[in-house]
């Protein structure tokens, strides 16, 4: 009787052990699903909530704005036009989609900015998704936030362009590509599908680049694993086939249409661009410091973590594993290959921040709970510095400078201090008091980025535009009347006038298309042109800045009437 008193006591015993825990591990699974829809809302809120605070900047932003607006205007979505002329430096799917908003919404510039964002959170999800698959759903939530929080990741989902476009469908692409690869032998259809349905919009996105970048990851990680599965699991014939229809017809119908699209955009904005280029041009290290400055903080705490005694064995543990040598891959890939070209811009590097971040959330997550301590107090230390230098920064700008977006300053560096004050202050105490409770540490580092993130881009009126000079012309605007760049073809003017203009004397990026057609009406070479049909008569808008217009003021007749006056350019009129 004792002896099954005891089995009873022993069961018992045992059944309450596990409840307790399935309650404990109910429990977690609870908390992970509130912290990723806290996350979830919080990144969607930022990404999206300042989109309005500022007209279209130049010069992307109008321009792509423009190309889209000819389209819908002209109901020709084949031939992209820039001022009514040809424009071939970049595949479609921007414009479609900014033509969609467009036309559903009208010309506001949060529908311009929108798919960015989109995209953006797009490639914070993918990204979440590939670290949950390789170690699990802890470290998929923190390299997501650490991706949507990363400063050059962040900044390019808030303006229109596209490069987060490219990234995001290539983090997509990469994504399905390694579960596609971890579940071998298992095969599915749809994984294989979706793709070359991801690669095939990364073309129309920014063109064979996308390609290029993404088989190159996997030719690397093929190289160092060897395995042939790595090709095969990526083939099934109906999917090549809808890959080829979904990329094809672009391409042939604008050939077909336009003979000279296809040296201009495979030979000399892919090749000569890439080998030799004729703008943008940096040394191979040029991406050192876009790095370190557009990924601080995280690039030193994933270093702290590194080194630390804590974090050192998982990283010894791991480095080889085939998740591993898929990142370093991934990354690698990207780095060398724009290092590598002749042209370059900041934006450029985008793909190569998803692995980065899944490294970095690896190395942060795998520290000891307080092994950071000293690492989060001389953070929060350099974070009121900071905020300090800004606040200083505020009061001196328009003594020190003369320059007009010196004057601007003032006060988003307060608002901006404001929040590094403020956030040092708190990442300080939490170091000091609280650094031991789990991930606290990091969650209050990703608030104070988010917050002074979206401070930032809430006064991106600072930037370049000149939407008040295309207001004033709207104003006093009759049919027939006539708009006139001055050497400097201003990308805003025709987005927010919806008017094609004449552009005298430079035309820089319009040089390809004004050659296809004959279009010296609206190109006219020399000053000489214009001050004849500025006295013809006809009303005339005339665009220019200050310092050009002085020289060009007084041989025009009748005297200019001025209209407005922005930052460093004026419109001014031959009518009174």
């Amino acid at each position: 009787m004792r002896c099954k008193g005891n089995e009873l006591i022993e069961t018992a015993r045992t059944e309450g052990a596990t409840l307790d825990e399935r309650a404990r591990q109910f429990g977690q699974a609870k908390c992970f699903w509130v912290l990723a829809v806290c996350l979830a809302a919080g990144v969607t809120a930022a990404f999206f909530c300042t989109l309005n605070a500022s007209p279209l900047i130049e010069p992307d932003e109008a321009r792509y704005a423009e190309i889209a607006r000819e389209m819908v205007e002209r109901g020709d979505w084949i031939t992209p036009t820039l001022n009514f002329v040809k424009y071939f430096e970049k595949p479609p799917l921007l414009y479609w989609l900014l033509a969609i908003n467009l036309t559903v919404f009208g010309q506001h510039d949060w529908a311009v900015r929108s798919w960015s964002a989109f995209f953006g959170l797009l490639g914070v999800l993918c990204t979440g998704l590939m670290a949950g698959s390789m170690f699990g759903r802890t470290s998929g939530l923190l390299s997501a936030a650490l991706l949507a929080t990363t400063p050059l990741y962040f900044g390019t989902s808030q303006v229109a362009g596209p490069d987060m476009s490219l990234t995001a469908l290539c983090t997509a692409c990469l994504t399905v590509a390694w579960r596609i690869f971890s579940r071998w032998p298992a095969r599915s259809r749809g994984m294989t599908a979706l793709f070359w349905l991801s690669l095939a919009l990364a073309i129309l996105a920014k063109g064979p680049v996308a390609a290029v970048l993404v088989f190159g990851v996997i030719a690397a990680y093929w190289l160092v694993t060897w395995q042939w599965h790595t090709w095969r699991g990526l083939f099934w014939t109906p999917a090549l086939v809808a890959f080829v229809f979904l990329t094809a017809p672009w391409f042939i119908l604008v050939a077909w249409r336009s003979p000279e699209f296809i040296p201009f955009f495979f030979i000399e904005q892919h090749v000569v661009r890439y080998a030799s280029p004729w703008e943008h041009r940096e040394p191979p290290w040029f991406y050192l410091p876009v790095l370190l400055l557009g990924t601080f903080p995280w690039w030193l705490l994933s270093a702290a973590a590194v080194w630390n005694r804590g974090a050192a064995p998982t990283a010894r543990t791991n480095r080889l594993s085939a998740e591993f040598i898929f990142l370093y891959a991934w990354f690698g890939v990207v780095f060398l290959f724009f290092s590598f070209s002749g042209s370059k811009l900041g934006t450029y590097i985008l793909p190569a921040l998803p692995p980065l971040a899944v490294l970095f959330a690896r190395a942060i997550g795998g520290s000891v709970n307080g092994a950071l301590g000293k690492t989060y107090a001389a953070l929060a230390t350099v974070t009121l510095l900071l905020g300090l230098a800004l606040l200083a920064g505020a009061r001196l700008a328009p003594v020190v400078s003369s320059h007009h977006r010196a004057q601007l300053l003032p006060p988003a560096l307060t608002v901006g201090a404001l929040v590094l004050l403020t956030g040092g202050g708190l990442l300080g105490a939490v170091a000091h008091r609280w650094r031991r409770v789990p991930g606290l540490p990091v969650a209050t580092i990703i608030s104070i980025l988010a917050v002074f993130e979206v401070v930032v881009f809430a006064h991106r009126s600072i930037a370049e535009h000149y939407t008040p000079l295309a207001v004033a012309i709207r104003q006093n605007w009759r049919p027939g009347d006539r708009i006139v760049l001055y050497r400097h073809y201003t990308q805003g003017i025709p987005y927010y006038t919806a008017q094609r203009v004449i552009v005298v004397g430079s035309w820089g990026e319009l040089e390809f298309g004004r050659r296809q057609e004959n279009s010296s009406a609206y190109f006219w070479p020399g000053d000489e042109r214009l001050i004849e049909e500025w006295s013809s008569g006809k009303r005339m808008f005339l665009v220019a800045n200050h310092s050009d217009f002085l020289k060009l003021a007084p041989l025009l007749h009748p005297q200019p009437r001025e209209l407005a006056r922005f930052r460093k350019k004026l419109v001014v009129a031959n009518f009174s």
